[in-house]
């Protein structure tokens, strides 16, 4: 099965060589930022804190993001989010190894933020996953994938601030499994492909603070300005 896969990705690469998924110019890895974009146009981004009083967020403790949600970077989530592009959480989980090596300490869960039912059956997979799971195995830290959505919302960057609150408001809760009991006291790093308002991650850390988690921390590829 492995040869196969070799062989279909090497005629693959005859007929249409990979390319940057940021510069769209020739490199030698599927799916990976080329050397000058990890050298040029990437090599400024970097892990920044946000200030979530900003936000009036009381459940996080604090928040992070490595890039603003803007040009190649929302062209590539949007590609992977709404047109199947499922290969483009290659180049972001590379973002994540490159930019947030060995930055986060003391966390005893990485947990994504859900997709509702109906959302996951239509795209296929959470895009969160695909980007966070493996860089955070990577960091040694553990996935945890105990959150849920109770109900269908609306998408959140088609509302204003106070829709926004109302619509995520309540929206999630931990899954009802022995394992619930684990997040008691302990150190949680929230992960999310966007942050715009915040009132996502809010949500969450509030169902994540109810059930006894000792702090929060978002975490997030990109964020809105």
């Amino acid at each position: 099965m492995n040869n196969l896969k070799e062989w279909f990705n090497s005629l693959l690469d005859i007929f249409y060589p990979p390319k940057c998924p940021f510069c769209r110019n020739y490199t030698p890895k599927r799916n990976f930022f080329c050397d000058n974009c990890l050298n040029k146009d990437i090599k400024d981004f970097k892990i920044e804190k946000i200030d979530i009083a900003n936000y009036s967020l009381l459940y996080l403790d604090s928040c992070f993001s490595i890039c603003d949600y803007d040009k190649q970077i929302r062209k590539i989530i949007i590609n992977l989010k709404f047109h199947d592009k499922k290969n483009n959480a290659i180049c972001l989980t590379q973002l994540l190894d490159k930019k947030a090596y060995n930055f986060f300490k003391n966390i005893d869960y990485v947990v994504p933020v859900p997709l509702s039912e109906k959302r996951l059956q239509t795209r296929g997979f959470n895009q969160t996953e695909l980007i966070f799971k493996d860089w955070a195995t990577k960091e040694n830290l553990i996935w945890f994938d105990i959150l849920k959505r109770v109900r269908e919302t609306k998408p959140q960057w088609q509302l204003n601030l106070n829709e926004r609150k109302a619509n995520i408001k309540n929206a999630f809760a931990i899954k009802d499994t022995p394992e619930k009991t684990l997040i008691k006291n302990k150190t949680i790093l929230l992960v999310d492909d966007i942050f715009t308002s915040g009132q996502t991650m809010q949500e969450c850390a509030k169902a994540l603070k109810k059930a006894g988690a000792k702090k929060v921390i978002g975490f997030s590829v990109s964020k809105t300005q």
